[in-house]
């Protein structure tokens, strides 16, 4: 934009310098298609992994963190167990319900995240960005 706040608009038959226009220049359409297709793909699976982990964490949470009844029909079922301080469990100082229903899958989620982003994510090229400068690598000053 200009100073006086008009977008400027090249002249009939004028055209920007080649490197100017190298920078503005979109990938073809199979580029463009396959990164998008990669994107769609990674993001399905990351949603997969947290949907996964926020119904364990809230779930095994629920379930094992709270005090249920003795006669509740999760306690009959076998998915909560009645809490009372005779049956406190604790692991490296951690009650067992925090361990296995928070810690431990934080730790595996952070193995699948090291996992996914090392061997099964995808580099797409995604072309020249036009406001860095090549000859510093892409970084600013």
């Amino acid at each position: 934009m200009s100073s006086d706040g008009k977008i400027p608009v090249l002249p009939p038959g004028k055209t920007l310098p080649a490197p100017m226009l190298e920078a503005f220049r979109m990938p073809p359409p199979l580029v463009a298609q396959t990164t998008y297709r990669n994107a769609r793909r990674e993001a399905w699976f990351v949603a997969l992994i947290w949907f996964l982990s926020l119904t364990w964490v809230v779930g095994y949470c629920y379930l094992r963190g709270y005090q249920h009844d003795a006669d509740s029909w999760l306690v009959r079922m076998g998915l909560a167990v009645p809490r009372t301080a005779e049956n406190f469990t604790a692991y490296f100082g951690f009650p067992d319900w925090i361990l296995f229903g928070v810690f431990l899958p934080w730790i595996i989620c952070s193995l699948i995240t090291l996992w996914f982003g090392m061997s099964y994510m995808k580099e797409d090229d995604l072309g020249n960005d036009p406001d860095s400068d090549s000859t510093q690598g892409g970084h600013h000053a």
